[in-house]
Order: C-alpha cells, then sequence, then structure tokens
C-alpha cells in the first residue's frame, strides 16, 4: 500500500543541529565571561584615582561609598569576578554534557552498525533449516536440494532485500572482514603482493573501512584491466532539433521545484552521457547554476568512453576524483560560470554520488562556489561535504543502492535526509513498486519529491527555502554539455 508519510532527519530540527546549538551556546557564555573579566580592571582602578584619593581628605564617608560599591560590583557576590567564574562554569559544564551526549550517540550508532553487520549470516543462516535444507522466513518454502538453492535465490532475491533491507547494510560494513578473510587464506606472501597492488592505486590493504575496501577492489580489478582511469571531457551539443531529442523535452524549461529538477534528471538519464547545466537569473541581476547528473548508465566493469557507468560508481565510492567529475568541471567552465555565482548540484543514483563528491572536494569549491546539493537514491553519507553547503537527501527505504555506503547520512544542521516507503507506487514503466530496482528509479524518486516539495515539516520547510532561488522557473535553455572519457 502506497505511503505519503515521510521520515526527515538531520536540519535545523536534527539531533547534531541541537548539539551545534548547544555549542554555540556555551561559546557565547564563554565570551560573555571574558567580556565580564576583562571590565574587571577597568572597574577596579577607580579605587587609583587621583581625584578620589584626594577627595578622601575631605570626604572620608563619600570615598567609603565608592570603595565599598567597586568592592561589590568586582569581587562581591554578584559582582563581575564572581559572574564571570559562573558563566564559564556553566559554558564548561555544557560544552563537557554536549560532548558526552555526543560520544554516546556515535557510540550507540556504531555499536548498531557492528550488530547488523554481525547479525546478517546469523539471520541468513536462521533460514536454512538442517533438517531437509528447507529455507524459510516468508522468502523460499519447500523441501529443497542444496543444488537448487542458488536458482531459488536468484528468483527469490530481490523479495529478500525488499523485505529486508538492513542486510545491503550489514553486506558492506563486513566488506573490510572479508578483505581480512582473503588476507589470512593469502598467507603473508599473498598478503604483501596484494597489498602492493592495492598501493599503486593508493588504497591499503587489508582495509580498515569500506571505503578502503572498495578501493581495493579498485586496485585488484585493475590487474585484470577493469576500472580503468582516464580523462575526462565535455563538449556542448548544439541545441538543434535533430541531434538532441532533450532539446524538445519539457525539462528544457528550468525547473520550479525538488520535484520537476527530478524529472528533469529521469529524462536526462535517457541520453547517453548528458549534464545539463541551467542559468538561472535573480531579480538583482546575479545568476545562479542548477547542474542536473544523470545515474549510472553502463553497467560494464570495463569503462569506455561513456564514463557514467559502473568503473565511475566504484572510484566516487573508493573515495576518488573521477573522468565524469573532470568532465563536469569542464562543462561548468563551457557554460561561464563565474566565481561567486550559486551553485546547485543536482543528481540521482550514480549522479548524486558525483554531485557529493564534487561538493566535497576543496579544489572543485575552489573554482566554483557550490551552495547546494540535491540527491535521489544515492550512497553519499562517507562524503566530508562542508557545514556551509545545504545538502537535501532523499532516500527510499527499500531501495539498496543509498545504503551501499554502509552508513546513515550526517544529521547535521546543513543535511537534511528525507526517507519514504514507495510501495505500490507506479513508475513511469507503468509497473508497481515491489522490489528494491524498481524502488530505485528515477521517475519514483520524483514522486517522493513532490511530497517533499508539499511537505508542512518545519526542518523540511525550513531546508527548501535554501533551495527556492534556484527554482525560479525563468531564464535561457539550458546548455547540454555530452560527457566523455579518454581511455588509454
Amino acid at each position: 500500500m502506497t505511503s505519503d508519510a515521510l521520515d526527515v532527519s538531520g536540519g535545523a530540527g536534527g539531533v547534531i543541529a541541537k548539539y551545534d546549538d548547544m555549542r554555540s551556546a556555551a561559546g557565547g557564555l564563554d565570551r560573555i565571561a571574558n567580556g565580564l573579566t576583562e571590565r574587571e580592571p577597568v572597574i577596579g582602578a577607580v579605587m587609583r584615582d587621583g581625584d578620589l584619593i584626594e577627595s578622601a581628605v575631605l570626604s572620608p564617608g563619600t570615598a567609603a561609598q565608592v570603595a565599598a560599591q567597586v568592592t561589590a560590583a568586582t569581587v562581591g557576590p554578584h559582582g563581575l569576578v564572581v559572574s564571570a567564574a559562573r558563566l564559564q562554569a556553566t559554558s564548561l559544564g555544557l560544552t563537557v554534557a554536549v560532548e558526552a551526549y555526543q560520544t554516546l550517540d556515535d557510540a550507540l550508532a556504531r555499536a548498531t552498525t557492528v550488530g547488523q553487520a554481525f547479525a546478517t549470516p546469523a539471520v541468513l543462516a536462521g533460514w536454512l533449516e538442517t533438517e531437509g535444507m528447507r529455507i524459510t522466513g516468508g522468502v523460499l518454502t519447500g523441501n529443497v536440494d542444496l543444488n537448487d538453492i542458488p536458482g531459488l535465490l536468484a528468483q527469490d532475491g530481490k523479495n529478500l532485500l525488499y523485505q529486508n533491507p538492513w542486510l545491503v547494510d550489514g553486506v558492506i560494513n563486513n566488506s573490510p572482514a572479508m578483505m581480512w578473510a582473503l588476507s589470512a587464506v593469502a598467507g603473508p606472501g599473498g598478503t604483501a603482493l596484494l597489498g602492493a597492488w592495492a598501493n599503486r592505486e593508493g588504497a591499503g590493504f587489508p582495509p580498515l573501512s569500506v571505503q578502503d575496501a572498495t578501493g581495493d577492489v579498485v586496485a585488484f580489478g585493475g590487474r585484470f584491466g577493469l576500472f580503468r582511469s582516464g580523462s575526462g571531457q565535455a563538449a556542448l551539443v548544439p541545441p538543434t532539433p535533430g541531434q538532441s531529442p532533450l532539446v524538445a523535452s519539457k525539462s528544457m524549461t528550468a525547473p520550479t521545484n525538488l520535484s520537476t529538477t527530478m524529472t528533469g534528471i529521469s529524462e536526462l538519464g535517457r541520453q547517453p552521457g548528458t549534464v545539463r547545466i541551467f542559468d538561472v537569473p535573480q531579480p538583482d541581476g546575479s545568476r545562479r547554476w542548477v547542474v542536473e547528473i544523470p545515474g549510472t548508465q553502463v553497467w560494464s566493469p570495463t569503462a569506455g568512453t561513456n564514463p557514467v557507468d559502473l568503473t565511475n560508481n566504484v572510484r566516487l565510492m573508493a573515495g576518488q576524483q573521477t573522468e565524469q567529475n573532470d568532465a563536469i568541471r569542464k562543462a561548468m567552465r563551457l557554460a561561464n560560470i563565474q566565481p561567486g555565482e550559486p551553485v546547485l548540484l543536482a543528481g540521482h543514483s550514480q549522479g548524486g554520488i558525483t554531485a557529493a563528491s564534487l561538493a566535497a572536494d576543496p579544489a572543485t569549491r575552489d573554482e566554483f562556489h557550490i551552495t547546494n546539493v540535491y540527491t535521489g537514491g544515492a550512497p553519499i553519507a562517507g562524503f566530508k561535504i562542508p557545514d556551509d553547503v545545504n545538502v537535501l537527501s532523499i532516500e527510499h527505504e527499500q531501495d539498496a543502492v543509498p545504503r551501499l555506503d554502509g552508513q546513515d547520512n550526517p544529521a547535521g544542521p546543513n543535511w537534511v535526509t528525507v526517507r519514504r516507503d514507495p510501495t505500490g507506487v507506479v513508475n513511469h514503466q507503468g509497473n508497481a513498486v515491489d522490489d528494491t530496482m524498481e524502488t530505485h528509479d528515477s521517475s519514483v524518486y520524483a514522486g517522493t519529491a513532490d511530497l517533499v516539495d508539499k511537505s508542512t515539516d518545519p526542518t523540511v520547510v525550513r531546508q527548501r527555502q535554501s533551495f527556492e532561488p534556484f527554482f525560479t522557473g525563468t531564464g535561457n535553455p539550458p546548455g547540454v554539455y555530452q560527457l566523455t572519457r579518454d581511455v588509454p
């Protein structure tokens, strides 16, 4: 049954945002305390004023009153020194409390992740009953032969993942452990050889993180001609109907909200290896820019001329800058995006990973003023996107792809994640969503984006406001740029 309910995390209402507010309050108290401390010598200097000392001879009573008031104002029970000490103590206590709470939250999150990782094989094993190799758990039933299991899993595997999406988290989080197991099997000599292969790609073996494990996959695949890197290029597609079906697309007009942006990305995905860049004029005469990036189009592990492919995916998840990233930067230069002009990077699936990768790259940010990132169905939790970039991520509960990083998105004040169960939604092909690939469809994400556009949740509304200047629906038709990879 289709649900319109949205699960919102992060943003101004998120736990991490509250921690940041508490840290800010602690800093404010400390600054006030320092200000009071700086004032104390100024007020104390009154007692050393020459005129006051001379007047004490003529009016000792008045001088005594001034001395008492100065003493009360500086070192009295409500004076500057005591008040400053109290404020500093409160600031310190608040800071310690925040760090303790966040440390506990982080520890619980890690424990949950580790628990899921170790639970994965146990749960899978629980579905296999030794008596007659009966497979239960509502996924496969009946007495089957051991040789039949691979075929049955292939038949019902989509149901397994759809009903238990957390299994993806477990497998991904176990990937470093699997590499360590490979090291144990390979022995010292084999491990040294694998380590040498990994080092050529800047990876380490055995890995210490999911990103490191992905880097090892790139390195080992490279020994067999897979996931090869090259250079990225971009060229403007001439705006003639005969050369690009995108020119006749309804999305050639500037996006007006999150939903139309995702719809445009969905249409863009049907044109091999292209991105679309909108010039959005502002009322004050300045310009903003929207860069739309599609999801994966080629699933072969052998790198080809179209960089919107599996090679780009794997290298992005290994934390590398890729040929597609390079090509998009070149397209942005061709579009004449000037320094300081705000840029929104928007993408579905691989397009979202690419957007996050570009926003997290210092060199890209030095050249372009990236202020907003919008993703649908993209695993981007591992990217270190700066706090001054507003991020809005939409994820579907049963979609395996956003889980491929093995962790939840940060819940900071600049990063809002909206999740939904889209079961029963009909995609652009007329299929009702009931498996993990259909829930990943960009047209289904466009439908969820429509709900986000209409949401009255305060956190969503506040985050949406940072995107609204990009959605004026005005301006010239966008530039469509063909991306290519030169593979040596």
